[in-house]
């Protein structure tokens, strides 16, 4: 059985591989018609990928069907992201856009994770086809992986529901009765908005190719861009406003947009969404005070710090502003939404409005069973109680999220990394932000730490993308028992 499930493993991440070969003849196809020499990095890379690809598909042909259990489904999420990353590596390494093979795992991890950290010295030297490359890791990173779970495994047979679970971590209810049917919804939805976010970045004066860049980058919050000021560059607020409406949406919940598409706009009154808003309004007060960041008032100036703000928020990482110039307050405020992000069922990381909202529930049901000793009280989340398994959960997550930044941050400062730039490197990396204070700041980026702290980073992104237990399950011998 063992032999089996193994075999079924190599299918489904050859098919993957085969369907990332083939988006890789895009960039390939834009360098190549350029006349650029990138363009045999891609074309190397391709072949690799597709020999191996068809090996494992062809030799693990299914004879029938198979179903996952459940810890089964950690093991193939896990494997599948890995293998990507590793695949998605290659072009960077043979062009010499990076000067390692760590550096060009480093910069697909944070594409994949739509982490957006780089370790690109100078992003002018790259070529267009580099350029779509990262956007489109990004865009299927924040996504793409997903709707392509839910659409070829299905098919396969091979527990498509599982996965479902194990990236949507609110276990929303399925809101079509068939699994394909919320995949087409979900990839009707993100492309929609890919589409006109394209459009407005495009009518706001952005060159094509650019457009196409930010606007893969932006819906997927995963904030790589073409220049190496990032958003700086433009210095222009129609921009800046056009993305702070798309990095919004792409931090919602994209299970309620496609139920709120379809008509059911009872979602507004979702609790979760709810809080989202009112932590973007919070947001919104702050930037509206000139005086508690910089001495422009201009309304030029508020867009740039909520720009900034909505970034972090929604861990999209664009750098609109340097952000460590500003006051005390401002600064703890960048550290604080970096661990809040967007709602779950998004394209955002960190720790989620939703966990937040469950462990207030329980504060509050406790101090009110302290206020009244023999009232029965049940915390509710969107009417209904939760339940103590999803309290549980939350906990288990809190902790291993604090424990793996404590790991990172320690070993990252034994490689010789300041404490600043180790604990906001580890903290941007757990939460896919990108960008954090010090030599990661917004003036600078990976590029100069040690491999060591790029290996330890990527793992974090990864950690983080994938929500820490469906990789740390992996680690525990009680797993490999069963």
């Amino acid at each position: 059985m063992r032999l089996v499930f193994v075999n079924q493993l190599s299918y489904v991440v050859g098919i993957f591989m085969g369907i990332f070969a083939v988006a890789m003849t895009i960039p390939a196809l834009i360098d190549f018609s350029l006349g650029l020499p990138q363009a045999t990095a891609f074309s190397h890379s391709i072949i690799i990928i597709t020999i191996a690809a068809g090996f494992m598909v062809t030799a693990n042909r299914p004879a029938g069907d198979v179903q996952l259990r459940n810890h089964q489904a950690f093991l193939l999420t896990t494997l599948v992201w890995s293998v990507l990353c590793v695949i998605s590596a290659l072009p960077f390494y043979f062009s010499g856009c990076t000067p390692t093979f760590i550096d060009a795992l480093f910069e697909a991890t944070s594409g994949l994770t739509t982490t957006g950290a780089t370790v690109i010295r100078d992003l002018s030297y790259a070529s267009p086809g580099t350029y779509v490359w990262r956007a489109m890791l990004q865009w299927f990173g924040g996504i793409g992986i997903i709707v392509m779970a839910l659409t070829v495994l299905p098919m396969l047979r091979v527990g498509g529901v599982l996965l479902y679970r194990n990236e949507f971590s609110d276990r929303s209810e399925k809101f079509l009765p068939r699994l394909s049917h919320v995949a087409s919804h979900l990839l009707g939805i993100y492309t929609s908005l890919t589409f006109c976010c394209a459009c407005g970045y495009y009518f706001a004066g952005m060159p094509l190719l650019e457009t196409v860049c930010h606007s893969l980058a932006t819906v997927s919050t995963g904030g790589f861009s073409v220049h190496n000021e990032s958003f700086r560059f433009y210095q222009n607020p129609v921009i800046e406003s056009i993305s702070i409406v798309f990095m919004i949406l792409g931090g919602g919940s994209l299970v309620l947009q496609a139920r709120a598409f379809r008509g059911d706009f009872s979602v507004l009154r979702d609790q979760q969404i709810r809080g989202y808003a009112k932590v973007l309004f919070f947001l919104v007060c702050v930037a509206a005070v000139p005086s508690l960041y910089q001495k422009d008032s201009t309304i030029g100036g508020g867009i740039s710090t909520l720009f900034q703000l909505v970034s972090m928020l929604t861990t999209t990482g664009y750098v609109g502003t340097d952000y460590e110039s500003w006051g005390g307050f401002m600064k703890a405020l960048v550290w604080l939404v970096m661990i809040i992000g967007g709602c779950t069922g998004s394209t955002s990381g960190s720790i989620k409005i939703f966990r937040y909202q469950i462990i207030w529930e329980h504060v509050k049901g406790y101090m009110r069973q302290i206020i009244y000793p023999r009232a029965v009280v049940s915390p509710k989340f969107n009417g209904r109680t939760i339940d103590p398994a999803i309290l549980m959960s939350v906990i288990t997550f809190l902790a291993a999220f604090i424990l793996i930044i404590l790991v990172a941050t320690l070993s990252v400062t034994l490689a010789g990394v300041d404490l600043l730039t180790a604990l906001s490197g580890a903290l941007a990396s757990v939460t896919n932000v990108g960008p954090g204070f010090g030599g990661v700041g917004p003036s600078g980026n990976y590029a100069d730490l040690p491999l060591y702290a790029k290996v330890a980073y990527s793992a974090c992104m990864l950690l983080g993308r994938l929500e820490f237990l469906t990789i740390v399950i992996l680690l525990t011998p009680a797993f490999w028992e069963n």
